[in-house]
C-alpha cells in the first residue's frame, strides 16, 4: 500500500471511530443581547446574507440543523417571511489545522468567522509528513432581529474542536448548545455539553400471533 493511501486509511479510520463512539458534544458558548422579558416566543424565518443565497443548497441543510433547537426553545417558523415577527440568520463555518496544533488547548474567545462564512477551510483527511491527525474547528452562528424594526434581538455562537475531520451532522448538536440557555443571560464564554441526537433503534417485527385454536363441534 502506498503511503499516502495509508494515511488516508488511518486517518479515515480515526475520524469513523471517534464518531461512533461519541455520546455527547462540548464547546464553547458566547451569547450577546437579551430577549425582552415581556416578548411572547414569535413566529420566525430564516434570513439569508447575499453570500449565503449563493450557497443555496448548504444554506439549506444549516437551517435544517438550526430548526430542531428553535422549536424546542418555543419558536414556531412562520409559513412565510411576511407572516414572521423575528428574522433568524444561521450559519456555519469550520477550519482544519494540522501540525503541532494542540486540540485541548482552551478557546480564547475569538471566533474565526462570522456569519455567511464558510464550511471546509482547508478540509479533507491528512496528517503531513509529521503523521499528526487533523483537528477540526468548527462553530455555528444565531442572530436574531426584529422584523418591524431591525434591531438585533439575541446573537449566540458555539465553538467545538475535535480530532478528525468535519463531521456535518454535528451541526445540529452545536446549535442545541449555542441556544442552551436561551433567553436567560449567561456568562460568556461559557462552556455547554448536549447530547448528539442518536438515530432510533429499529423496532423489531412483531411475532405473529398464534392460531385460534380448532374447535370441533359436538356430532349430532
Amino acid at each position: 500500500m502506498k503511503f499516502g493511501s495509508l494515511c488516508l486509511a488511518v486517518a479515515a479510520t480515526l475520524v469513523l471511530a471517534g464518531c461512533g463512539t461519541m455520546n455527547s458534544i462540548t464547546a464553547d458558548v458566547s451569547s450577546f443581547g437579551q430577549w425582552p422579558p415581556t416578548r411572547p416566543l414569535p413566529r420566525y424565518a430564516f434570513e439569508r446574507l447575499p453570500s449565503q443565497q449563493a450557497q443555496a443548497d448548504f444554506q439549506s441543510r444549516v437551517e435544517a440543523a438550526a430548526r430542531p433547537a428553535l422549536t424546542r426553545k418555543g419558536f414556531v417558523e412562520a409559513d412565510s417571511p411576511q407572516k414572521a415577527d423575528v428574522l433568524v440568520q444561521v450559519a456555519a463555518q469550520a477550519r482544519t489545522l494540522y501540525s503541532g496544533y494542540d486540540p485541548f488547548d482552551r478557546w480564547d474567545g475569538r471566533f474565526f468567522g462570522g456569519f455567511g462564512g464558510f464550511w471546509g477551510g482547508r478540509g479533507g483527511l491528512g496528517f503531513g509528513m509529521s503523521f499528526d491527525p487533523p483537528v477540526t474547528q468548527m462553530q455555528v452562528d444565531v442572530l436574531m432581529r426584529d422584523k418591524a424594526t431591525s434591531q438585533t434581538l439575541y446573537e449566540t455562537h458555539a465553538t467545538h474542536r475535535r480530532a478528525g475531520g468535519i463531521v456535518e451532522s454535528l451541526m445540529q448538536p452545536m446549535f442545541d448548545a449555542a441556544l442552551q440557555d436561551f433567553p436567560a443571560q449567561a456568562i460568556s464564554p461559557r462552556v455547554v455539553t448536549v447530547p448528539i441526537p442518536q438515530p432510533a433503534k429499529p423496532v423489531s417485527a412483531a411475532a405473529p400471533a398464534p392460531a385460534p385454536a380448532a374447535v370441533t363441534a359436538p356430532a349430532k
